[in-house]
């Protein structure tokens, strides 16, 4: 059986492993959110409504009343129906379409039920994840060790948790992990790629932005490799191709990350004072909060899901470790991984939210190659204790 056959059949079933495992939680993970609402309304618009007019058919709706009294209720703070903080917090979302059109796609195969069309947009973003993950892997890891870590890492908890239900989670994390491997085929195969990463690129501004993630790696490329004029020109290629792709979602819209910050800061209410000087006077505040409640989230589950959370973090933070420390040895797959590192910390530092590790999901491809460097690094070992253990005999 030729490689890329192989390659192929293997991201299939890897596909359909994480199809089976999500189904019951695309069953049991249906309870709508305030975001959720949100994108219900982009998806009515996209279907030829009205922003008012779909804002109200929400936000009216049953659907709006349900969410309202799981999250308002227990902080008995009126939020979800209050129309002034709907049309406040609404520009939050205004640059994600990329979810709500697909949604809107869906709708007339999976039928108008309120928040469905986002859940099964959810759920295919979610089943693709893992055959990406598995070619952005075997790149250059063997297909076994590419398709078990794909299939583990989509099955991580957080990773389940957040890519099921009326989100964009799963799109976004799909979308950065196709942006990576689509540089690395740039590099890897030439510049007929750069359409695969322009598209993805451009898809991934509006659907949650990493630009902060993807252009500064490359933008590392062009410095690492600034002596290498052919690899020059491909590193400017795509620096520049991703920053036209990303630009029009800027001009869509959005909010300026001042007003995001104050907004998490003042509890995603509307901020009385939303300038820089509250956001600094506040910031590091927050910045503590987010840390010590990320620090003791698994502390409220049973025994097993303690010790199954606090394991996971340690072993990403082996892996991001394992991977900072390995020598690129001029290999671009490796340098492209260890600088999308700091673009996921600067994305978590101007979040500065704690949202039980959702965010913390942009660093899931990179902690996969890690993860596969780990387990090299192990199997070597292994390897080489095999051999002192049993010396060739020689004549």
């Amino acid at each position: 059986m030729g490689s890329r056959r192989l390659t192929a059949i293997l991201a299939v079933l890897v596909g359909v492993v994480v199809a089976v495992a999500a189904v019951p939680g695309f069953v049991k993970l249906d309870e709508p959110t305030s975001d959720g609402l949100f994108y219900e309304v982009q998806k009515l618009e996209v279907e030829g409504h009205s922003e008012r007019e779909a804002t109200r058919m929400v936000f009216d709706a049953p659907i709006a009343r349900q969410v309202a009294a799981t999250e308002d209720e227990p902080s008995h703070v009126r939020r979800v129906l209050d129309p002034a903080w709907v049309e406040y917090s609404k520009r939050f979302y205004r640059r994600r379409w990329l979810v709500p059109a697909l949604a809107a796609a869906a709708e007339p195969v999976v039928g108008d039920q309120p928040g469905l069309g986002l859940r099964v947009a959810s759920l295919l973003g979610y089943v693709l994840l893992a055959p990406v993950l598995f070619l952005l892997l075997r790149r250059r890891f063997s297909p076994s060790l590419s398709a078990g870590l794909a299939i583990v890492c989509t099955l991580a908890p957080p990773v389940y948790k957040w890519s099921l239900g009326m989100r964009v989670d799963s799109w976004g994390l799909q979308l950065e992990a196709l942006g990576l491997l689509a540089a690395v085929l740039v590099k890897d195969l030439g510049r007929r790629w750069l359409v695969m990463w322009v598209l993805t690129i451009a898809a991934r501004s509006v659907t949650r932005d990493a630009a902060a993630i993807l252009l500064p790696a490359v933008l590392w490329l062009l410095f690492v490799e600034r002596r290498d004029r052919a690899a020059r020109r491909t590193n400017l290629a795509l620096l520049g191709s991703g920053i036209v792709a990303a630009l029009p979602a800027f001009l869509v819209g959005g909010s300026p990350v001042r007003d995001n910050l104050a907004y998490v800061i003042t509890g995603y209410k509307i901020p009385e004072d939303s300038s820089w000087a509250f956001v600094a006077t506040h910031y590091f505040d927050q910045l503590w909060r987010t840390i010590s409640t990320d620090l003791t989230y698994p502390v409220d589950f049973p025994a097993p899901v303690v010790v199954l959370l606090y394991a996971g973090i340690v072993l990403a933070i082996a892996a991001l470790v394992a991977l900072v420390t390995r020598p690129s040895c001029g290999d671009t797959y490796f340098s492209l991984m260890k600088a999308a590192i700091p673009g996921c910390v600067l994305l978590l530092l101007l979040a500065n939210n704690p949202q039980a590790y959702r965010l913390e999901l942009v660093f899931v491809p990179i902690a996969a190659v890690g993860l596969a460097v780990l387990a090299d690094r192990v199997l070597s070992i292994e390897v080489d204790l095999g051999r002192d253990r049993y010396p060739r005999v020689t004549a």
